[in-house]
């Protein structure tokens, strides 16, 4: 378990980062950590925190997920660049608010990890949460599978022919267990926001040893109350879904 450390501060920051060496197959990586925070003359406070690999080797698929990693950083080449942004963010909302109130205390923490490798395919698990006002955070976790070429998988590479339609059942079942109703409860009855009685495939979705893993972020389809919707779907049940060189 990787610790964040983030200190308290009255007008100054403090940062500090750990580090530690994990290696798996033929991708090296070292798990990082970054937190700040700071406090401001007006009483406010703002804090960031990053977990995140630090790839150690050279390939397509650490390319990749190097990539994919800046929209963790904010779009910066690094996290503590992508602090940095998020920060300077903060100080120019709070500039304009000068007068009216404090800014509300903005928070930002991401967690990112590489997921056990199953089949020569690389899963890389993106959580973000941030607050920037208002009556809420926003808060997501997104998965993107890899071949060791650096390809991401999409639904085509892994579905059988007209296995969206056989998956509806799997997905309603599996949904209904997460949200503690019957299995019977008709899809039109969950209180989902979906159009046709159909669920959608998630955007976010891995292959896993324990089977194919979907999650639906908050809105994706049900309200911000209902929270993250994180099912798995047991490959003995997905003969007539997925590709057989997948399970």
């Amino acid at each position: 378990m990787i610790a964040i450390p983030v200190f308290a501060a009255c007008g100054n920051q403090t940062a500090e980062e750990t580090a530690t060496t994990v290696a798996k197959d033929s991708l090296t990586y070292t798990m990082d950590s970054i937190g700040i925070r700071k406090g401001y003359a007006s009483g406010d406070t703002a804090e960031a925190s990053m977990v995140y690999p630090v790839i150690g080797n050279q390939s397509a698929l650490a390319d990749t997920l190097n990539q994919y990693l800046k929209q963790s950083f904010n779009g910066a080449a690094d996290a503590k660049s992508g602090i940095d942004s998020f920060f300077a963010h903060y100080e120019n909302f709070a500039k304009e608010m000068k007068g009216i109130g404090p800014a509300n205390g903005w928070s930002y923490q991401a967690k990112n990890i590489l997921l056990p490798v199953y089949k020569d395919l690389y899963t890389l698990s993106m959580y973000a949460y941030e607050y920037s006002g208002g009556a809420h955070g926003n808060y997501g976790t997104q998965l993107y599978q890899f071949t060791q070429a650096g390809n991401r998988l999409s639904w085509n590479d892994i579905l059988l022919p007209d296995a969206e339609k056989a998956i509806q059942p799997l997905l309603q079942k599996a949904i209904a267990q997460h949200l503690e109703i019957p299995t019977t409860t008709p899809v039109a009855e969950m209180g989902l926001f979906i159009q046709n009685n159909t669920i959608p495939l998630a955007y976010s979705f891995a292959l896993t040893e324990k089977g194919l893993r979907l999650i639906y972020n908050p809105y994706e389809i049900a309200s911000y109350a209902v929270g993250m919707i994180d099912i798995t779907i047991p490959y003995a049940a997905l003969s007539n879904v997925v590709k057989k060189e997948y399970y």
